[in-house]
């Protein structure tokens, strides 16, 4: 534990030093910001909202790809495993120190979401909001979990391309299928019918509960990677 919160730390300044942390908290907040402060309906609006929470999402797998890769490919991850620091504890402590700025900026955006939501003919109630923010969580975490798993196969920029690229696929099929996006209260295109649909609540915890799965899935692979990999 000890170890993981050290690697945290040290992925925190890392972020901040090389300005991921800004254009990944610029991506979930300046984009949700653009798009609820623009001129339109409600509906127009979240639906612009939930578009962006998506690019996001994907924007925040690539850097988690990028981060891990640079890392390995630099010996930084190298360098610390060779002071005691297991390879699994500093595959959790980097997983924690990119998901804390992601689940930060996404509870930022879905707030945002809410205030936009207000101007609905039937605002969402609070259960359902409730369970949005956990949805937008766990796409976060599942597409930062990905982000780990590929950027400890490849090289720094492949690895982000292949990750944003995997992430944006999952929310394209999403949306074609007509299933909710970005976190359960927020659909493509019909937002505003299923803002205030009888099963909103039990949808977003179903997509919670699938985004979380994945998530679990790919640390599992990236466990499995980073013990093959050279650091």
């Amino acid at each position: 534990m000890m170890q993981a919160m050290l690697v945290a730390r040290v992925t925190l300044r890392e972020l901040w030093v090389t300005f991921r942390l800004v254009l990944l908290l610029a991506a979930f907040i300046g984009g949700s910001a653009v798009a609820t402060l623009l001129p339109g309906a409600s509906t127009t609006l979240l639906d612009r909202l939930a578009a962006l929470l998506a690019v996001a999402t994907a924007i925040s797998a690539a850097l988690a790809a990028w981060t891990m890769a640079a890392n390995r490919t630099a010996g930084r991850a190298g360098w610390l495993v060779s002071r005691s620091v297991t390879r699994h504890g500093y595959l959790a402590g980097l997983f924690c120190g990119v998901a804390g700025v992601g689940v930060f900026g996404a509870a930022a955006s879905m707030l945002l979401g809410w205030l936009a939501a207000l101007s609905l003919p039937v605002p969402p109630a609070a259960p359902v909001l409730a369970a949005a923010l956990l949805a937008a969580v766990g796409a976060v975490l599942a597409a930062i979990a990905i982000g780990m798993a590929v950027g400890a196969l490849l090289q720094p920029l492949p690895s982000a391309i292949v990750a944003g690229i995997l992430v944006a696929a999952g929310w394209f099929a999403i949306a074609t299928a007509g299933t909710l996006l970005a976190g359960g209260a927020l659909s493509v295109p019909s937002i505003g019918r299923m803002l205030a649909a009888p099963t909103a609540f039990a949808d977003a915890l179903r997509f919670a509960g699938a985004a979380l799965l994945t998530a679990a899935l790919a640390l599992t692979l990236a466990v499995v990677a980073i013990d093959r990999a050279e650091l």
